[in-house]
């Protein structure tokens, strides 16, 4: 049985969507506070979104970071697992590495 993993834009999306949720969540308060007590948008309502905003990327920033960084490190990356020959393949790009193991 022949198993292939590859790096992509969906699996980084799905791997950081606590970080997504964090910041959907926190947008949806300040939405919920604004509809809900009719309050209008001022200048402060505004900084203070603003700063909750933020307040969630630099809580997450280490793993927006991590993330990043290893989305660019390892981008194009195939790893192919054959239990029948085992074998496991590692390529990125044009390079490849062959392990076999028993």
């Amino acid at each position: 049985m022949k198993s292939v993993y590859k790096t992509g834009v969906i699996n980084h999306i799905k791997s950081s969507r606590y970080i997504l949720f964090n910041l959907f969540l926190v947008l949806l308060i300040f939405c919920l506070i604004v509809v809900i007590g009719k309050v209008d948008i001022y200048p402060d309502g505004l900084m203070i979104g603003i700063l909750g905003v933020i307040l969630v990327l630099v809580v997450d920033a280490p793993a927006v970071f991590l993330h990043i960084s290893y989305y660019i490190k390892n981008f194009g990356l195939k790893i192919i697992i054959d239990e029948r020959q085992n074998t496991l393949i590692v390529s990125k790009l044009w390079k490849r590495a062959s392990l076999s193991f028993f």
